[in-house]
C-alpha cells in the first residue's frame, strides 16, 4: 500500500506542475520507506540470467524470488531484453535494458572469477542462440569481472559439470517415487515444487556469495503453487500479485474498458490470447492438439470473414451475453483480426477490439509527453496493456504452452470470480477448456 500511496502522489505533484510530465519517467527510491515481507540474509545474493521475449522473462523473475526467499538470499534484479520478434525498436535480442544494476559490484565485491560457475542450473543453456551472448550482456550490465569468458560456457562442459545438481541430492529432493521428475532433472530442467525442495538441491552452494540461476523457467512450479492453500502456495501468490503491472497501465486500461464497456460499472467482455501467426499455431498448438478444428482447417484464421462465422457460431452457443470482445494479437496478425471485427459490425453484433484501438489511448497517454522515450518502449508498452486487459476480463481464453498465457492465468488466480477457458474453444473444441 505504501508504494502505491507514494507513487501516486508523486505523479499527482508532478502532473501539477508540468501538464507534459511523462509517466515514463517516474523513478525513486523508497529503500529507507518500507520493510521487506521476507527478510533475507543480507550478505548472500541471488540474480538471474533471463532468456527469450519479455514474458518468457517475468516468469523466470517470479521463479527466481521464489528461490530467493527459498535459498535465504538478496534478490538482485536482472537486466531485461527487448524481443527480437516483432518490436523493430529492439535493435537485436542482446541489449539490456529495464534494470539499474550499477551497484552489483560493489555488493558482491573482490575477486567473482567463479561467479559464473556457480549458477544454480534450472534450464539447458546452450540449445538457444541468444543465450550465450546473454550471459555476456548480463555480465557487462552488472559491472561484473570479466574473469570468465561467458562465450565459451557452451563450449567447455568442465565448467558446467560442478554446478549441476548430482544424482544423490534429486534423490534427496523428490524422494520415493517422481521418476520422471527426477529424469527431468537429470536432464538439468529441474521441477521444483516447493521451498524444501529448491533447499535440498542448492542449500549446499554456501561457497558463493553471488549466484545466479540459468535461464529459469517452469522450473518452481509457479502454476502448480498459485493454486495450493500451503506456505509455499501463499508466498507463490505473493510474488505473482507483487510483480504486476505499473499503476500508468492499469489507469488506461481502466479507461480502455470503460469505454468499450458502455461506461458500465462492471462491463462484461472476454479477451482471447491469439497465437503469433499460422507457423505459431502449428508448431505449439497443434503440434500437441493435432485433432483442434483449426488445425484441420488453417483457411480459418486466414479469411475473416470464416474466422467471424466461427466466432458468432460460438458466442450463440453460450448461455452469456457479452459487451465487447478484446483480442490480444501480434501485429502481424492486425489486419486479420480487423476483418472480424468489421465483419461484427456489418452483421450488428458486439465490437471486437484490439491494439488498434489500444494504441489510440496508449498515444494520448504517452506520445506528446514522453517523445521519443515513448518511441522506444511503445511494443513493450502495448504488450503490457493487453496483459492487463487479459488479467482483467471476467472471460479469458489462453494459448497452450504460452508464456504469455500462464503469466495471465497466476495472476487470474487472485480473481476466483473471473473464467478462463482454452481458446480453441473459439472454434468448436470445448472438450480442452481445461485450465492449462
Amino acid at each position: 500500500m505504501l508504494s502505491i500511496t507514494l507513487e501516486e502522489k508523486q505523479m499527482k505533484i508532478m502532473s501539477q506542475e508540468n501538464d507534459q510530465f511523462c509517466r515514463l519517467n517516474v523513478g525513486f527510491s523508497m529503500e529507507n520507506e518500507i520493510q521487506p515481507k521476507y527478510q533475507l540474509d543480507p550478505d548472500k545474493f541471488i540474480t538471474a540470467f533471463v532468456s527469450r521475449g519479455p514474458n518468457n522473462q517475468i516468469y523466470s523473475l517470479r521463479e527466481t524470488i521464489f528461490m530467493a526467499i527459498a535459498l535465504n538470499r538478496t534478490l538482485i534484479l536482472p537486466p531485461f531484453f527487448k524481443h527480437d520478434r516483432g518490436d523493430p525498436t529492439s535493435n537485436g535480442s542482446n541489449t539490456a535494458v529495464r534494470a539499474d544494476s550499477s551497484h552489483f559490484d560493489e555488493r558482491c565485491p573482490k575477486r567473482v572469477s567463479n561467479w559464473i560457475r556457480k549458477i544454480f542450473r534450472a534450464q539447458v543453456i546452450c540449445p538457444f542462440g541468444e543465450n550465450p551472448p546473454r550471459l555476456q550482456a548480463t555480465q557487462e550490465a552488472m559491472n561484473l569481472p570479466v574473469n570468465f569468458n561467458t562465450q565459451n560456457i557452451c563450449e567447455d562442459k568442465t565448467q558446467t559439470d560442478k554446478i549441476v545438481p548430482n544424482r544423490e541430492q534429486i534423490d534427496e529432493a523428490y524422494g520415493e517415487n517422481h521418476e520422471r521428475e527426477k529424469d527431468l532433472a537429470i536432464r538439468r530442467v529441474l521441477r521444483m515444487n516447493s521451498q524444501g525442495m529448491v533447499q535440498r538441491l542448492f542449500e549446499k552452494e554456501e561457497g558463493t556469495k553471488c549466484a545466479g540461476t540459468g535461464f529459469p523457467y517452469e522450473s518452481v512450479q509457479l502454476m502448480h503453487l498459485v493454486r495450493h492453500p500451503t506456505e509455499d502456495g501463499a508466498i507463490a501468490r505473493d510474488i505473482v500479485q507483487h510483480t504486476e503491472r505499473p499503476k500508468h497501465i492499469k489507469r488506461i486500461v481502466e479507461r480502455f474498458i470503460r469505454k468499450y464497456g458502455g461506461e458500465k460499472e462492471s462491463p462484461h467482455f472476454m479477451a482471447v490470447h491469439w497465437r503469433y501467426d499460422e507457423k505459431d499455431w502449428k508448431e505449439e498448438q497443434c503440434k500437441r492438439r493435432p485433432d483442434f478444428k483449426i488445425c484441420e482447417d488453417f483457411e480459418i484464421m486466414r479469411d475473416s470473414e470464416k474466422l467471424s462465422d466461427e466466432i458468432e457460431a460460438y458466442l450463440s452457443s453460450l448461455e452469456e451475453e457479452f459487451d465487447f470482445i478484446y483480442i490480444a494479437a501480434p501485429p502481424s496478425e492486425i489486419s486479420l483480426i480487423e476483418g472480424v471485427g468489421k465483419s461484427f459490425a456489418r452483421k450488428g453484433l458486439i465490437p471486437i477490439v484490439s491494439q488498434v484501438e489500444m494504441d489510440q489511448l496508449m498515444r494520448e497517454e504517452f506520445e506528446d509527453s514522453c517523445g521519443e522515450k515513448f518511441e522506444s518502449l511503445r511494443f513493450e508498452i502495448m504488450s503490457m496493456l493487453e496483459s492487463e486487459i487479459c488479467v482483467n476480463a471476467p472471460v479469458f481464453y489462453y494459448s497452450i504452452m504460452s508464456s504469455y498465457s500462464m503469466n495471465i492465468q497466476q495472476e487470474r488466480f487472485n480473481r476466483p470470480k473471473s473464467a478462463t477457458r482454452f481458446n480453441g474453444e473459439l472454434f468448436g473444441d470445448a472438450r480442452y477448456a481445461q485450465i492449462h
